[in-house]
């Protein structure tokens, strides 16, 4: 990624990662930040699984919804390469 870590990320921010897979930024935010509190997703058929979703807030699942497609994205790169 281009940016500093003390830089502003724009909202239209993209990375991409190993093996040519094109995310928001934002998506892998709020993937790190549910896993810091404790949260683990997985995906089935298309939908976001949460496990401890009593740990999910209303603005978390907001944004799972307007980054679904790269979170699935990542779920399934994330079980590539483990």
């Amino acid at each position: 990624m281009s940016t500093i870590a003390s830089e502003p990320v724009s909202s239209q921010s993209f990375v991409t990662l190993n093996g040519g897979l094109i995310v928001r930024v934002e998506a892998i935010r709020l993937l790190l930040a549910l896993e810091a509190r404790g949260v683990t997703l997985s995906a089935d058929q298309g939908d976001i699984l949460l496990h401890a979703p009593a740990l999910v807030t209303d603005e978390d699942r907001a944004a799972l919804r307007r980054f679904k497609p790269h979170v699935l994205a990542l779920l399934a790169y994330s079980e590539r390469v483990q």
